[in-house]
């Protein structure tokens, strides 16, 4: 039994081991088309338009802590329109421009919006002529934008500061706390003697990855002896811990495979009429090892689950088997 309870800790220890870490989000950056406001259109500049964002968001996208996409479908004037639609689609940064050629010369505008501040500022830079020489004038814009950029993230952290109780909301993220309700129904020759019962319990389920939760269970059953048998009592308390796998259908429905073991305290009392104290108290610690299956209904952040479940405390003269269905409501942090 001991090398039973040793696997699951190693088996818990090497699930944690192997998870995997979470990595930081790279900043989000949206780039529009460049409109051309040039006087005198010339359908050879025509294609600045597209070449420009583009060039941009390549330059950009070197940098890792950045992560570009482009929007050459969008129109400038409904910026608005896509700055709200930016919030909903966690977008950071939106960059759009429009540029001139005057005197063969290309004059580029950049204006880059921090949406999390609601505020924008703008880069104007002009080339020697236009050509491959624009270029340059690109790299020097690229380097100002991420520049820009940093400033409004240091200016964001300012202005947002973070909760000081974050660090403790990130450390229990994913964990789910509650309570489980559960009909046990005792077997073989325990079943002849004690009547099925209700037992209560309560669970945290820490979540190490989308699949792996490490539960911590506590559990508490009594008894009554049958009318036809001399009567006693039996009490149980027991904690335990496992690995739960856990996989989801959809956004609201789940299924969880539970395997696990922990110690188990069991007091059987043969009661005295009408005195209080009993006429004798048998108390043992022994082994307990677990296991359920539970589909689960999702309606976040609330967390209900339904399915068998079996325990078996492994008591030196006779095992205690008990087959159940628990009802489980729990919180997801």
């Amino acid at each position: 039994m001991k090398k039973i309870l040793l696997l699951l800790v190693f088996l818990n220890l090497i699930t944690v081991a192997f998870s995997k870490p979470k990595t930081i989000k790279p900043t989000t950056v949206v780039i529009l088309n460049f409109e051309d406001k040039s006087k005198i259109k010339n359908i050879k500049f025509k294609h600045y338009s597209q070449i420009l964002p583009i060039t941009i968001s390549k330059n950009l996208n070197s940098d890792s802590k950045l992560s570009t996409k482009i929007n050459l479908s969008a129109n400038n004037k409904s910026s608005k329109e896509l700055i709200s639609k930016a919030k909903k689609q966690k977008i950071d940064f939106i960059i759009t421009g429009n540029y001139r050629i005057l005197n063969n010369k290309l004059i580029l505008n950049t204006t880059i919006t921090n949406i999390r501040g609601k505020e924008s500022t703008s880069i104007t830079n002009q080339t020697i002529e236009t050509g491959v020489i624009i270029q340059k004038s690109i790299d020097t814009t690229t380097i100002k934008i991420k520049n820009e950029i940093e400033k409004f993230k240091a200016s964001n952290l300012v202005k947002f500061k973070p909760s000081p109780y974050l660090p403790f909301y990130k450390a229990i993220e994913g964990t789910t706390v509650g309570i489980n309700f559960e009909r046990v129904y005792p077997t073989k020759s325990w079943g002849k003697i004690y009547s099925s019962n209700d037992a209560v319990g309560t669970f945290i389920n820490v979540k190490i990855n989308e699949l792996i939760y490490i539960p911590i269970n506590i559990f508490y059953l009594t008894m009554k002896s049958k009318d036809e048998y001399p009567k006693t009592n039996f009490e149980l308390w027991s904690g335990s811990t496992g690995i739960i796998f856990s996989y989801d259908f959809s956004k609201y429905f789940g299924l969880n495979f539970y395997g696990g073991g922990g110690l188990a305290l069991t007091k059987i009392t043969v009661p005295s009429e009408p005195g209080p104290e009993p006429i004798s108290e048998t108390n043992s610690t022994d082994p307990i090892l677990e296991a359920s299956c539970k589909i689960l209904f999702k309606p976040n952040p609330i967390v209900i689950s339904f399915g068998p479940s079996y325990k078996t405390v492994l008591l030196k003269d006779e095992k205690i088997q008990l087959y159940g269905l628990s009802l489980s409501i729990g919180f997801k942090f």
